[in-house]
């Protein structure tokens, strides 16, 4: 989560997607209020003298709101690139090069919570994978997939070296 943007009506923090998003919207606003000024200039231009200046005209009022919102975007801009700087994406991956094949589709399992018996719970999932020719790296990345509660947290706060080892 980015800590410090908050979802306009919920409060709940913004995550990386969601600010992107804001973002990406931002700027299609910012392209609509920069059109809308372009022409109002363009109009006014055909009706005054150019060396007349309103400040207090639409067009210099939506060049506030233009810079507002330039400001706005370039601050979310900072904050996206500053979230990057924090995370380090591939340390959060057990198994960076592993892919999926082609058409591979999870099968769909009993999620295992800690509270019955681990030793069904894998054979199961082996029993399942086996047959997609899963690789060892498939096998242990797709494993936290079948795992839900206590079973789920205890296999998250695992050291990355144990989870890899299969």
């Amino acid at each position: 989560m980015v800590e410090g943007r908050e979802h306009p009506n919920t409060k709940e923090p913004m995550n990386t997607q969601e600010l992107l998003n804001t973002m990406v919207a931002s700027q299609i606003q910012l392209k609509e209020d920069i059109n809308l000024i372009v022409q109002q200039f363009q109009n006014l231009k055909g009706g005054q003298e150019e060396n007349k200046i309103d400040h207090n005209s639409p067009t210099m009022e939506g060049e506030k709101k233009i810079n507002e919102r330039i400001n706005k975007v370039e601050e979310m801009i900072k904050r996206a690139r500053k979230m990057e700087d924090l995370v380090d994406y591939q340390s959060l991956l057990l198994f960076p090069d592993v892919r999926l094949p082609p058409k591979f589709k999870m099968p769909t399992l009993d999620k295992f919570d800690g509270t019955g018996c681990l030793k069904s719970h894998l054979k199961m999932y082996m029993r399942a994978m086996q047959p997609l020719r899963a690789t060892e790296e498939l096998l242990a990345q797709m494993f936290q997939n079948t795992l839900t509660g206590i079973a789920f947290r205890w296999f998250l706060n695992l050291d990355d070296a144990r989870a890899r080892s299969w």
